[in-house]
């Protein structure tokens, strides 16, 4: 089985984290199965966390999406950081990492939308 980890910048303090869990419970629960979300900047739900629990419950296989804008630190840094740490220390797992949110051809076209309403 492979899970999915939307992974989302997040912050450390108040209560956005909340907010962007609920969104995306609403955005993706009817679509996809087997999805979890996890925040680059959080103190309960950080991507390390979220790892920790589904490796612990028998998951193999990680699909992460970053939903984030542009391949920044992050992506480039952060991330694959993480993963390769995992990798190391669990060597059965296996993980795709999807591009970010603005490498997408209608990202393009939603921000003229933006732009130009």
């Amino acid at each position: 089985m492979t899970d999915f980890i939307l992974v989302v910048h997040g912050m450390n303090k108040g209560k956005q984290n909340e907010v962007l869990h609920h969104f995306l419970e609403q955005l993706v629960s009817r679509n996809v199965r087997d999805y979890h979300i996890a925040f680059l900047e959080s103190k309960n739900q950080s991507l390390e966390q979220v790892l920790d629990t589904r490796i612990q419950q028998g998951t193999k296989s990680f699909n992460i999406i970053p939903l984030l804008l542009f391949p920044a630190k992050h992506y480039l840094e952060d991330i694959p950081m993480i993963l390769k740490l995992y990798e190391n220390k669990y060597p059965h797992i296996k993980y795709k990492i999807a591009e970010p949110l603005g490498t997408h051809q209608l990202m393009t076209t939603l921000v003229k939308q933006k732009i130009f309403f």
